[in-house]
C-alpha cells in the first residue's frame, strides 16, 4: 500500500472515531512525514548494503586471489551468519572445480564431501545453470547449504558454498539478493585482478624499448600503426614483405592506398565502428607492388589517450592466401568425393545388371549354337543362327561397357604393346571417319602394359568417336604415347601411386566443353547427344576400365578450344611384342561333368551343349545340392563347371567345401561378372580356371580340355 492510500484510510478511520477533522489532518500529515523519512532511510540502507559488493574501488589494493576471497567472505558475513563458507574455483585449462578457500578450515573435509554428493545428484550443475542462490538440504538433513555460481560475462569462475547455522530456517529475499550482488562483484573482481595483473606485466615489458621493438618486428603478421585519420605512421618488416614495398614507400600513405577497390568500400564504415567498440576484424584484399592481390584477415584495435579520445589504431594483417587455396582444394576434393561415391554406387548397380544380362545372353548364345551345330552350313537358317550369335557378341560388348564402368572389366589380362593397339584402332577409325585426320606420335621405346586387350581397344575407340562427334565438319585427332612416372603427374585431382606409367594423350581441335559438362562427362548415361544418337555409356565405361587396370584418366577442355584426354596405365618397365592368336576349333571329350548354376535356362542349355561335346552331365541348381551330388558321385565326376554368384551358397563357399571333400578337385568357374573381385580370390585359392558369360561353344570346349588334360 502506498503513502497516499495510508493517508486516505487514516482520515476515514479517525473521522468515524473522533469526528475532529482538524486534529486528524494535523496528525496524519505528521505521520506521512515520518513514513517518508523512514522510507528514505530504508533506501539509503539498501544502497549501503549493496555497496558491500562493490570491489572496484579497492581492487588495486588487493595483492592476490586469496585476498579477494577473504574480502568477499568478510562482506558476506555481515549479511548472513553462515556456519561455514567455502569457495570452489575453476581451473581454466581443465574446467575442474577445486576447493580454494574454506573458513573455518576444519570443515574442509565435510564441505568437500557434501559438494561431491551435490555433484553426483545434479544439484551442483543446477546451481551453475541458475546463477542465483540455490538452497539445498545436507545429507543428514540437519543443515542447509546455499550455493551460488561465481560467473562473469566471459565464463564461470567458481562456486560459493555456505552452510547455515543450525536453527536458522528462514533467510529473507533481500539478503539473498544482496548475496548475489556480492558474488557478482567478487567474480568481476577476480577477473579484473587477472586482467590488471596481465596488463601490469605487459606494461613492464613494453617499458623496455628493446623488448617492444623485438615484439613489433617479430610479429608473424603485417603490423600497421595508424593515426586517427587512418594514415600509416609505422609498420613492421613483415608488412613491408607482404606488400613488397620498403618502409619509405608505405609510411605517410593512407592505409587504403594499398587496398583493392572492393576493400576500400568497407574501410570507412569499419573505421567508424572501431572508434566506438575498440575492435573490429574483416577480410580484405591488399594490392602488392607487383599488382597482385593478396587476401588478408585484418584485425584493428583502437588506441585512446587518457581522456578516452580516439587517437589511432594498431592493425594486424594476416596473409590468408594459403588458407584460401586450401579451402578451394577442400571444396574441390569434397566435390570429387561426392562424384566418386555417386559413381561407385551406380557402378555397383551397373555390375549387377551386366551379370544378369550376361546370363540371358548365355542362354540365347547356347541355343543358337546348338541349332547351328545340328544343321548344314548350306541350310538357309545357318546364316540366321550365325547372325544371332554375332548379335549376342555385340550385346556382350554392351555389358562389357557396364562391367568396365563397375570396375569389373579385366577378365583376360596379358602383356601388350600400347603402340600396337593405338595403330590398330586408329586404322580402323580412319576407315569409318575419313573427314578426321589422325596424327600419331608414338614413342618407339615405349614400355609394355598388362591389360585386357578388348577393354583397352573399346576404350580408345570410344574416345576417338567422342572426339569425332566434337568435330562434325572434320578436324584433327592427335595421338601421343610416352613413358612417364608418378613424378610427371603433377597438378592432378588425385594422388597417383608411385611407379612407372604409360601416358596416352588423345587431343582434338573440336568444340570443347563447358565446366558443367566436363564435371559430368564420366557419369553413366550422361550424354549431350539426342536419345537416338548415344547411350551415355562410352566415356563412363572408359573411366571404369582405366580405373580397373590401376590407371587414371582425366580431361582438359575449354569451350571452343578442343579437348584432351590423358590416360595413365601402369607400365611393365620393358617393351612387349604382341603375337597373333589363331582361331580355336571345337574340342570334345567323354568325361563326366557336374554343371552348377542357379539359372534354369543356363542349366538346360548348358547340359545340351556339354552333351553335344560328348560329356556325361550331372546338374545342380545351388551349392547345397551340388555338395550332396559330389559327395555321392565324387569318384565318377571328373570336373565341375561352377557358377560364381548363387543364392543360399555362392560359388566360392561351394568350392571351398568341395575341396575339403577332395583336395584334387578340378573346377572351371563361370560368371556374368569378370575375373576381378571375388572370382580372382577363388582362383587364388586353387580354382583351375575362369570363363566369362556369355561364351561360345568353341571357347568352352578349349577351357574344359585345358583343365582336364593339364596333368
Amino acid at each position: 500500500m502506498n503513502l497516499k492510500n495510508v493517508a486516505e484510510n487514516g482520515f476515514q478511520c479517525l473521522e468515524e472515531s473522533t469526528g475532529s477533522s482538524d486534529k486528524n489532518t494535523e496528525y496524519l500529515e505528521e505521520r506521512v512525514r515520518y513514513l517518508e523519512e523512514v522510507n528514505r532511510y530504508t533506501l539509503d540502507a539498501l544502497e549501503v548494503a549493496a555497496s558491500l559488493g562493490d570491489f572496484q574501488n579497492s581492487i588495486n589494493k588487493l595483492e592476490d586471489i586469496p585476498a579477494i576471497l577473504e574480502e568477499a567472505r568478510s562482506r558476506i558475513k555481515r549479511l548472513i551468519q553462515f556456519k561455514t563458507m567455502a569457495f570452489f574455483m575453476v581451473d581454466e585449462n581443465t574446467n575442474d572445480f577445486s576447493l580454494a578457500d574454506v573458513n573455518p578450515s576444519k570443515y574442509a573435509p565435510s564441505i568437500q564431501k557434501e559438494v561431491d554428493l551435490l555433484i553426483e545428484n545434479g544439484s551442483f550443475s543446477w546451481a551453475l545453470r541458475e546463477k542465483r542462490p540455490i538452497i539445498v538440504t545436507s545429507k543428514n538433513r540437519e543443515t542447509q547449504l546455499i550455493l551460488h555460481a561465481m560467473s562473469t560475462s566471459s565464463r564461470i569462475r567458481g562456486m560459493f558454498v555456505g552452510i547455515v547455522e543450525k536453527g536458522i530456517t528462514d533467510i529473507n529475499g533481500i539478503s539473498l539478493s544482496l548475496l548475489s550482488i556480492i558474488i557478482l562483484n567478487s567474480s568481476n573482481a577476480l577477473e579484473s585482478f587477472e586482467l590488471y595483473k596481465m596488463i601490469r606485466e605487459m606494461n613492464n615489458n613494453l617499458k623496455k624499448k628493446d623488448n617492444y621493438k623485438i615484439l613489433f618486428e617479430a610479429a608473424p603478421d603485417g603490423v600497421e600503426v595508424l593515426d586517427r585519420q587512418g594514415n600509416i605512421i609505422h609498420c613492421n618488416k613483415t608488412h613491408q614483405n607482404l606488400l613488397g614495398y620498403n618502409n619509405k614507400k608505405i609510411i605517410g600513405n593512407h592505409t587504403t592506398d594499398f587496398f583493392s577497390d572492393q576493400s576500400k568500400a568497407s574501410f570507412h564504415e569499419n573505421f567508424s565502428t572501431l572508434k566506438e567498440i575498440e575492435y573490429v576484424e574483416s577480410e580484405i584484399e591488399l594490392i602488392c607492388s607487383d599488382g597482385s592481390l593478396l587476401p588478408a584477415w585484418r584485425k584493428e584495435k583502437a588506441i585512446y589517450n587518457e581522456n578516452r579520445d580516439f587517437i589511432g589504431a594498431v592493425v594486424y594483417n594476416r596473409d590468408i592466401s594459403m588458407l584460401k587455396i586450401a579451402e578451394r582444394e577442400k571444396t574441390k576434393l569434397e566435390s570429387q568425393l561426392r562424384s566418386a561415391q555417386r559413381m561407385e554406387s551406380i557402378g555397383t548397380l551397373a555390375g549387377g545388371i551386366a551379370h544378369n544380362f550376361n546370363n540371358l545372353l548365355m542362354s540365347i548364345m547356347g541355343n543358337a549354337s546348338l541349332l547351328r551345330m545340328d544343321i548344314d552350313s548350306a541350310h538357309p537358317y545357318y546364316k540366321n543362327l550365325r547372325n544371332i550369335e554375332q548379335q549376342v557378341q555385340h550385346g556382350s560388348r554392351l555389358t562389357a561397357q557396364l562391367i568396365g564402368f563397375a570396375r569389373e572389366g579385366k577378365y583376360e589380362v596379358k602383356p601388350i604393346s600400347l603402340n600396337q593397339v593405338v595403330q590398330d584402332t586408329a586404322g580402323t577409325f580412319e576407315l569409318t571417319r575419313k573427314e578426321i585426320v589422325v596424327h600419331q606420335e608414338l614413342d618407339d621405346k615405349l614400355y609394355g602394359i598388362k591389360v585386357d586387350l578388348g577393354q583397352i581397344e573399346q576404350t580408345l575407340l570410344n574416345l576417338y568417336i567422342n572426339a569425332a562427334d566434337a568435330m562434325p565438319g572434320g578436324g584433327n585427332l592427335f595421338l601421343k604415347t610416352k613413358n612417364v612416372t608418378h613424378k610427371d603427374m603433377v597438378g592432378k585431382p588425385y594422388d597417383p601411386i608411385p611407379g612407372d606409367y604409360i601416358l596416352l594423350t588423345i587431343r582434338d581441335d573440336g568444340a570443347g566443353m563447358d565446366k558443367e559438362t566436363k564435371e559430368r562427362i564420366f557419369e553413366p548415361f550422361f550424354t549431350t547427344k539426342g536419345l537416338a544418337e548415344g547411350t551415355g555409356l562410352g566415356l563412363a565405361s572408359a573411366y571404369g576400365i582405366i580405373k580397373a587396370h590401376g590407371g587414371y584418366i582425366d580431361v582438359d577442355s575449354e569451350k571452343s578450344h578442343g579437348t584432351t584426354f590423358s590416360i595413365y596405365l601402369p607400365s611393365l618397365g620393358e617393351a612387349i611384342k604382341n603375337k597373333k592368336e589363331l582361331p580355336c576349333k571345337i574340342m570334345k571329350g567323354k568325361e563326366t561333368l557336374l554343371l552348377v548354376d542357379d539359372e534354369e535356362a543356363v542349366i538346360n542349355t548348358g547340359k545340351q551343349i556339354l552333351k553335344k561335346l560328348g560329356y556325361k552331365v550331372l546338374s545342380a541348381t545351388n551349392g547345397i545340392e551340388a555338395l550332396e551330388l559330389y559327395e555321392k558321385n565324387q569318384d565318377n565326376i571328373d570336373m565341375i563347371l561352377l557358377d560364381m554368384v548363387m543364392p543360399i551358397m555362392g560359388g566360392g563357399e561351394t568350392y571351398d567345401k568341395m575341396r575339403k571333400i577332395n583336395s584334387d578337385i578340378k573346377v572351371l568357374l563361370a560368371s556374368g561378372y569378370s575375373i576381378e573381385g571375388k572370382a580372382k580370390e577363388i582362383l587364388e585359392r586353387g580354382c583351375d580356371g575362369f570363363i566369362q558369360k556369355p561364351f561360345s561353344i568353341e571357347e568352352l570346349s578349349h577351357r574344359i580340355r585345358n583343365i582336364l588334360d593339364k596333368d
